[in-house]
């Protein structure tokens, strides 16, 4: 999974932190389903999850989150984070919890081994 994260500066890019190699390990899944809820969620849910609502759940587990996103990005540091845009941020979540239940729940596909 390709993901990448700017650090802005005065509306500038001053870092990119990128990974092509992180794999989603089965405890940051689990807790990527506790922390959003969505084992709890129905189909209908799942479609029309609001960014209020996710933005939500962030602030609540804002510290699990972060410590995520210094597993995914090893060389994030304390000082980065105000330079994260809170939209990228998201986007960042939404591409990894979609990731996380392809992986899971794509039984029907036959793995190439």
């Amino acid at each position: 999974m390709d993901l990448k994260l700017n650090i802005y500066k005065k509306g500038e890019v001053v870092k990119t932190l990128s990974t092509s190699t992180y794999e989603l390990t089965l405890g940051v899944c689990e807790d990527l389903i506790n922390l959003l809820g969505l084992g709890k969620l129905t189909e209908t849910d799942k479609e029309d999850i609001k960014v209020s609502e996710l933005s939500d759940l962030i602030v609540v587990h804002w510290d699990k989150f972060i410590e995520l996103l210094h597993e995914i990005f090893p060389d994030l540091t304390e000082d980065d984070h105000r330079g994260i845009r809170v939209v990228e941020l998201k986007d960042l979540i939404v591409t990894i919890g979609k990731d996380t239940f392809k992986r899971l729940f794509n039984f029907n596909k036959k793995s190439k081994n």
